[in-house]
């Protein structure tokens, strides 16, 4: 129940007055008597809890921010003349203020401590004021100054204001002029902050002029550098294929007849423009996936009034309610984009009014993770690295340069420019030893983006390839190193090589070389601690010169080993944009016609853009000629079984490792990671058996907790550490993490291909089973929406298993193409069927409580079934648990309309119940007041019977058994109790089908009131 706060008057209304050019020096005091006693009609009685001030964006002054009365004279004063300057004499030096209420440009919100990684910069939409648009009117909080700065460190807030007014004073400007004046604001305040990165938030049309900014800074020239100074922004209700404009064209020709180039500019907006059709055009080339950018839009779920002119002749929001911005539009469906409902219209959507607010919570989530990335990331190997290279002048020929490298150059490489710039500009253009790691998942293409870069150095300097994959390769490519360099020793296998290879390569003799260290993933092999510098199990890193006038490259799928052995110098490297996707796609399968180009692009998704999988599909198709790409896509969405078998079809690449008779598939190149995994951590190895078994997305922190800990001092933390740094897992919260459709699919087949799917099933079973609360559903809603796609996976792969059966082999969905090489003895003991079936009949009987709640008769009824099945196996037919169950399926029968079933099962649960339970009473005496007619089950299933009746027109019998529940229950649980409000819910409506309306209204009356109640 709301509480109700009344007053003995109108509350006056509160206006915001900004004074620039205040002295450093001065105090909020200082500032606040120099006013009073300078300026006239300035409130004499104003507080000092009305003014705020802060830094000046730019400059060496301070901004105050004053709150005043509307009735005050320098409020009328000011919003007579626009803006008012002062000129104060104090102690000989002349100081000029000005006084305005417009808020145009910038304006800083606060003062910030420590130092600052972002410039926050937040624009007002049409018609919108730079201060008033984000302040609640209720609470008179302006969030952007009053708690986010609070809330998230590290951050200087400023608000930027435009004259978009759409009456008064004529606006005649276009984007073209905002955008302008915007981005020379923004240069402005960036001057001795090159450095600084910047976070917008735009509301409405202040989310198309920061895109049109962009735009224009991407160019290149002066600009460029504030869009790639940008690292997020936050999108509130920004119409981005328009808006409804034709309440506002009305008004603008009320009001202003002659006013047609302001109309021309609000129709610019409108939901057929083709400025926005153009601009989402644009936008689709302003970043790539592997952007290291940030974008959150927030889309209102609530109707906004239009405007609309009043009987006085005045225009005023109080016309039709309409969704102001669709949720299409307020979209940019990038696959970096987060997308946020907001319960509120288009206006409020930006007026949060305390820190409590759901939508500013999340917002200070988004944005404190965001700070705390910023500045801590690896370079991002895309084709947004704009570094200005110096042209390496034309090669020399030298034939005598050793150019030891395994592989031919890639002739159909794509984004050759791009990924040259970005491994020039992450190594940089210093003299001396250089390092850099290129690191990602297995497949991203981090050994050709390697291979493609040292190939332009073919005749300028030395080049020597290892393969790190393991100590046995690693020493067998340093001896050929020696070999070259006739270094002595070179020929005896018991001179250990490699501490000679490092000695020749720091000295000068060796020239400019380029040393690259590819499928250096094993963090053991290269970090031995315990083994001394020169001993024969040293670290491999002991192996690794550090000669003036060398390069090292390592590619590598642990960003463990990439910041170990780089010294944090890791440029990352993820999946191709769509474009350099279709164009590898294209040059790999030539025959792939114009009317197939929708089937590309949707294969393209499916394959997350992963260069090894692209491949693999275009190999695949043109060996089998006969297989069109729409006849493979649809092989591919049909079932698990046909995803892994296309994905384990075996294709060689010359580029990779030739002489390797394990030929690679895109689901072996995950499981050599899992294997690397299991190594390394025991504990990340058991997470991952739990990640298999539940849905990929949205993976809860909290259920791993529960995961038993192998022999280890190993925290959980430490352990999803070592996943991410193999990039199998991605996290945008602490509290979840989520993995890719591909690794979870690969998971999968390793935990089948060594026989342990099943054990791995049995333990998440039994997790899930701990961590999802059983009883009322209504109780713990927000608990079962966070566990149910993964309950619904688990479920599935138990039935894809078939563990009623006891053949491990007759798996739904798996593939025996994987390498027999990876099959391993199960060691694991097999677990009691009784203690397993027990972990799956709660979770499908949760399942089907769920369902049932929810409404989803078809998977109740399926749950429900096999709920009932395995209770009747485990504990009998007249157990308790079982009768449960058998009421949940009866009252999902009686949902579906299937009444004779429904009545069956129910009088059948009714009648055992009682019987049962008047036994349970004799055994024992000191429950037979719960366990009589007044226990829950009981109550529930005489309720359900009762319903039944009542479809089935028997009013009579209905309503004696709807009298019974509603008073035990209200006796049992009280009149509040959601089961008490239906049951004399459901009593009302059968007193209404009889006509009786005066025990109808009585019943109906209790149940609303008792809704209502708090």
């Amino acid at each position: 129940m709301q509480a109700q706060l009344t007053t003995s008057g109108a509350k006056p209304k509160k206006i915001c007055l900004r004074i620039t050019g205040v002295p450093t020096a001065w105090s909020k005091n200082e500032t606040l008597e120099t006013l009073k006693t300078f300026v006239e009609d300035f409130d004499a009685e104003i507080q000092l809890h009305s003014i705020s001030m802060f830094p000046a964006c730019f400059g060496n002054t301070q901004v105050a921010i004053c709150e005043l009365d509307s009735s005050a004279g320098i409020v009328r004063r000011v919003s007579l003349t626009g803006i008012l300057y002062i000129s104060i004499n104090v102690n000989g030096r002349n100081i000029i203020l000005s006084i305005d209420n417009q808020f145009y440009d910038l304006t800083p919100l606060n003062t910030p401590e420590g130092e600052i990684v972002a410039d926050v910069v937040a624009v007002t939409g049409l018609a919108g004021h730079a201060f008033g648009s984000w302040r609640n009117r209720e609470t008179s909080q302006m969030w952007l100054k009053d708690f986010l700065p609070e809330k998230v460190k590290g951050i200087r807030v400023m608000t930027y204001g435009y004259n978009s007014h759409l009456v008064g004073d004529t606006v005649g400007d276009r984007f073209l002029e905002y955008r302008k004046r915007f981005i020379h604001s923004l240069l402005d305040v960036q001057q001795g902050s090159k450095n600084r990165h910047i976070i917008f938030i735009g509301h409405s049309m202040g989310g198309i002029l920061i895109l049109q900014a962009l735009l224009q800074c991407k160019n290149g020239g002066q600009y460029r550098r504030l869009f790639d100074a940008t690292r997020g922004i936050y999108f509130f209700g920004t119409p981005h294929d328009g808006m409804d404009v034709e309440p506002l064209l009305s008004m603008i020709k009320d009001m202003s007849p002659d006013a047609s180039q302001r109309a021309e500019f609000v129709r610019q907006l409108d939901v057929r423009s083709s400025f926005l059709d153009t601009q989402r055009d644009d936008i689709m080339g302003l970043w790539d996936p592997t952007s290291n950018i940030q974008i959150v839009s927030f889309y209102e779920t609530q109707n906004t009034a239009t405007v609309a002119k009043t009987d006085s002749g005045t225009w005023a929001r109080g016309g039709k309610e309409i969704e102001m911005v669709r949720k299409s539009s307020a979209q940019l469906f990038r696959s970096f984009e987060h997308r946020i409902p907001v319960s509120a219209n288009h206006t409020d959507i930006v007026k949060f009014p305390s820190c409590e607010d759901p939508t500013f919570r999340t917002v200070q989530r988004y944005m404190i993770d965001h700070i705390k990335s910023i500045g801590t990331q690896p370079a991002i190997l895309n084709n947004t690295v704009i570094k200005d290279i110096v042209d390496k002048s034309a090669p020399i020929r030298q034939e005598n340069i050793p150019f030891l490298v395994p592989y031919s150059r890639n002739k159909i490489f794509v984004g050759q420019k791009e990924s040259r710039e970005a491994l020039d500009h992450t190594l940089g253009l210093d003299d001396g030893h250089r390092r850099l790691a290129v690191c990602g998942l297995g497949g991203i293409g981090k050994t050709q983006a390697v291979l493609d870069y040292v190939y332009q150095f073919q005749y300028q300097k030395s080049v020597f390839w290892i393969h790190a994959g393991s100590r046995v390769t690693f020493e067998k490519d340093y001896r050929k190193v020696a070999r070259l360099a006739s270094l002595p020793g070179h020929d005896d296998s018991k001179v250990d090589i490699r501490p000679l290879v490092r000695d020749w390569l720091e000295r000068t003799e060796s020239g400019n070389w380029i040393l690259v260290l590819d499928n250096a993933d094993n963090l053991i092999d290269f970090f031995n601690d315990s083994a001394a510098d020169n001993d024969v199990d040293a670290g491999l890193a002991n192996f690794i010169p550090h000669g003036p006038k060398g390069t090292v490259l390592v590619t590598t799928r642990d960003e463990v080993v990439a910041l170990r052995l780089c010294d944090h110098k890791v440029l990352a490297k993820e999946a191709m944009s769509r474009v350099d996707a279709i164009s590898l796609f294209r040059s790999l399968y030539p025959r792939i016609t114009e009317s197939h180009m929708q089937h590309l692009d949707d294969l393209l998704k499916e394959l997350s853009y992963l260069p090894l999988a692209i491949a693999h599909a275009a190999s695949y198709l043109c060996q089998n000629r006969f297989i069109t790409l729409p006849k493979y896509l649809k092989r591919f969405r049909s079932t698990k079984r046909e995803r892994v078998a296309l994905l384990s079809k075996s294709s060689l690449d010359i580029r990779r490792n030739p002489k390797s008779s394990n030929l690679e598939t895109v689901l072996t190149t995950f499981i050599i990671s899992f294997q690397q995994i299991e190594e390394q951590s025991p504990l990340a190895g058991s997470l991952l058996r739990v990640m298999a078994c539940i849905n990929q997305q949205g993976m809860p922190v909290e259920l791993f907790e529960l995961v038993k800990r192998p022999n280890s001092n190993e925290t959980v933390e430490e352990a999803l550490g070592r996943l991410l740094s193999f990039s199998l897992l991605t996290s945008d919260r602490e509290s979840e993490v989520e993995m890719h459709g591909l690794i979870h699919l690969s998971a999968q087949e390793f935990l089948f291909a060594r026989q342990e799917l099943r054990s791995a099933v049995e333990t998440t079973a039994s997790l899930l089973a701990q961590i999802i609360p059983g009883g009322d559903v209504y109780e713990n809603l927000s608990v079962w929406r966070k566990y149910l796609p993964h309950a619904s996976t688990l479920v599935d792969l138990l039935e894809e298993l078939e563990l009623n059966t006891d053949d491990d082999r007759s798996v739904k969905g798996h593939s025996s193409d994987v390498p027999r090489d990876l099959v391993l003895d199960n060691d694991s003991a097999k677990k009691d069927v009784v203690m397993v079936t027990t972990d799956f009949d709660v979770i499908y009987f949760r399942l089907g409580s769920y369902y049932l709640y929810a409404g989803q008769y078809l998977n109740a009824e399926r749950a429900n079934s096999r709920t009932c099945d395995m209770s009747t196996t485990l504990y009998g037919k007249d157990h308790p648990s079982t009768l449960t169950r058998m009421a949940n399926l009866a009252s999902t029968y009686r949902n579906q309309g299937r009444w004779k079933e429904a009545e069956e099962l129910e009088v059948r649960v009714v009648e055992t119940t009682k019987r049962v339970l008047e036994l349970w009473v004799w055994v024992v005496e000191t429950t037979k007041r719960v366990l009589g007619e007044e226990h829950p089950d009981t109550l529930t299933s005489m309720a359900n019977l009762a319903s039944t009746y009542s479809s089935q027109g028997r009013w009579m019998e209905a309503e004696e058994l709807g009298v019974r529940v509603v008073e035990t229950r209200k006796r049992v649980l009280g009149e509040e109790h959601p089961s008490t409000v239906t049951s004399m819910a459901n009593l009302a409506s059968t007193y209404r089908n009889q006509g009786r309306w005066k025990e109808w209204r009585r019943e109906r009356g209790s149940s609303a009131k008792s809704i209502l109640l708090p």
